[in-house]
């Protein structure tokens, strides 16, 4: 955690080191307010301070709620990699001349403006790793509960496998146990996707945040355009990790046991009917819960979190076409009225 604090304390410092120096020159980065008829014009580094402090909660959330995987796991894990594109991201914007304020002027304020880029690059740099290190937080964290869900997965197919039944009662008790055993194993494989699913809604909400306080007319974080690039982040984070969990665990898992059911079904000879007509629901409800409609039907309706981050992806996106809808006020005009000074 150390390192943490440490990356939270140095972006904290580029950031506003990097408004200072460049002054008015990023005038037009300043979050406007209206305050009984004034119009109020604050710094954007505090815009942007507030959205970095909600983006640092939301990874120490991430980190908390994935108890294979903390922030100290993923920094020992991957710091090489964490290093090397936190680097990389600055060679790429000095490269790039990328910058909150374009591309320096030329005269005295070419070397401050060029100063204050250089902050904010690093600043830049380090929120983009703290994204990285959200993702691999989210990964690592798949990993190691898909790898203990194969592992389970075994002792259900074990108990069709392993044991020949010496009547039909022992036939049917063996086999109800066993799909009742994999069936609350299935149940928890949705757990994996909680992480996600935080992700996911951290990022709604924040969004939310912005858009619907002064910070949307931020032009450095707050264009209603750059909210939709970040649901689209957490759509499609959401839907990699939902195929990956049903490609690699839920199907190949649910069609192992399938073909363990069919192997011991070769033990129905002269069975009664209950019986059989029993072991032909359990194979037909098996059949029908390792479909693709299955697996993502009953993660929307039995995770409670889904439904959170549905509601909350169409509260934004709604809210957005209503903000496009309206006239927006011009920044220009605002900015040239009486401004109250910060």
């Amino acid at each position: 955690m150390i390192i943490f604090w440490a990356g939270f304390a140095a972006a904290i410092v580029a950031l506003i080191a990097s408004y200072a120096i460049a002054g008015r020159d990023w005038g037009p980065h300043a979050v406007l307010l209206r305050i009984r008829g004034q119009r109020l014009a604050i710094s954007g580094a505090l815009g942007e301070l507030t959205v970095f402090i909600l983006c640092s909660l939301l990874l120490l959330i991430l980190g908390a709620v994935s108890h294979h995987s903390s922030i100290t796991q993923i920094v020992a894990t991957y710091g090489l990699l964490l290093t090397a594109f936190f680097f990389g991201l600055l060679v790429f914007q000095s490269l790039s001349g990328w910058g909150i304020g374009g591309k320096t002027t030329e005269g005295s304020k070419s070397v401050r403006l060029a100063s204050a880029l250089l902050c904010y690059r690093i600043y830049a740099s380090i929120f983009l790793t703290g994204v990285l290190a959200a993702l691999l937080i989210l990964y690592d964290h798949a990993s190691v509960q898909l790898l203990a869900f194969e592992q389970l997965a075994e002792a259900p197919r074990a108990k069709l496998e392993n044991r020949m039944p010496a009547n039909i009662e022992t036939f049917v008790t063996t086999l109800e146990w066993s799909a009742l055993d994999m069936q609350m194993l299935l149940r928890s494989n949705y757990d994996i996707l909680d992480p996600t699913l935080v992700f996911a809604v951290g990022i709604f909400v924040i969004n939310l945040f912005v858009l619907m306080t002064p910070l949307r007319w931020m032009s450095a974080i707050g264009q209603t355009h750059q909210t939709l690039w970040s649901l689209m982040v957490a759509l499609i984070t959401l839907g990699a990790v939902c195929v990956w969990l049903y490609s690699v665990s839920y199907y190949p898992t649910v069609n192992a046991y399938m073909h363990a059911l069919e192997a011991y079904g070769a033990n129905l000879k002269s069975a009664p009917p209950d019986a059989v007509q029993r072991y032909a629901e359990i194979v037909l409800d098996f059949s029908v819960q390792k479909t693709a409609y299955w697996f993502v039907s009953n993660m929307i309706f039995s995770n409670g979190g889904a439904l959170i981050l549905i509601g909350l992806a169409t509260s934004q996106v709604l809210f957005e076409t209503v903000l496009r809808w309206r006239k927006k006020p011009n920044r220009s005009d605002i900015l040239a009225s009486p401004v109250t000074p910060d």
